[in-house]
């Protein structure tokens, strides 16, 4: 993590009245670390978020983490960093139970006012608990379908009508070696050709300015 960053998230942390749990995996210290602030290596995200008293997330926007936060009911507040983390952040600020902040644009303020509005705005809390709600609806439990799925693919011995048909590719398939190659030839081949017009330009003008340049010293003789 920047330095700058880190120094910008202690800034709002230290604002905070409630007690702040920090995934920091560079160790469990920090010289400037404030009171209502604990860092740890690893952290048990999914307890965490099932506490009663949990008010917010600030996440980077991971789909498992997303999922988790809706089971939980948990309002968002997002700093996308790669992958599907941007689009992932958008949806759920689309669906009312987040905000979203840029990392390149945020500051201290911002950060603070998305932290506060997700913790005091009942709207929020409302949102992710009607997704909640949809996300918990289902006929079986976690496990049941676990268990129903095993046995499935044990009955069906492997289930091979599920498995995906890349898993017989061989590695130039796999890793579109020939697709590669067509492109690094046909990048070739236009190189190839421009460099031909771009000669036959040449010598074209340069034999152009080499006659006017003869014919002229025969009228000077």
């Amino acid at each position: 993590m920047p330095e700058y960053l880190r120094r910008l998230l202690l800034c709002v942390f230290r604002q905070l009245p409630q007690r702040v749990l920090w995934k920091w995996e560079a160790g469990n210290d920090m010289p400037d670390l404030p009171p209502n602030v604990k860092l740890s290596r690893w952290l048990p995200q999914q307890d965490l978020l099932g506490h009663r008293k949990i008010r917010a997330f600030v996440t980077h926007g991971g789909l498992l983490s997303m999922f988790e936060t809706v089971y939980h009911g948990v309002p968002i507040v997002s700093l996308p960093v790669f992958c599907d983390h941007d689009s992932n952040a958008a949806k759920a600020e689309l669906d009312g139970y987040a905000i979203k902040l840029d990392l390149s644009t945020m500051t201290a303020d911002s950060l603070l006012w998305a932290i506060k509005k997700i913790m005091y705005d009942p709207k929020y809390k409302e949102e992710v608990r009607r997704k909640q709600i949809l996300l918990r609806d289902q006929k079986e439990t976690p496990l049941e379908r676990a268990v129903f799925w095993t046995e499935y693919v044990l009955r069906h011995r492997g289930a091979k009508h599920l498995q995906s048909t890349a898993k017989d590719l061989n590695t130039v398939q796999y890793y579109l070696i020939d697709v590669a190659i067509v492109l690094i030839l046909a990048v070739c081949a236009v190189w190839y050709v421009v460099k031909i017009a771009l000669g036959i330009i040449y010598a074209s003008l340069t034999g152009s300015i080499s006659f006017s340049i003869f014919r002229k010293s025969i009228k000077i003789e």
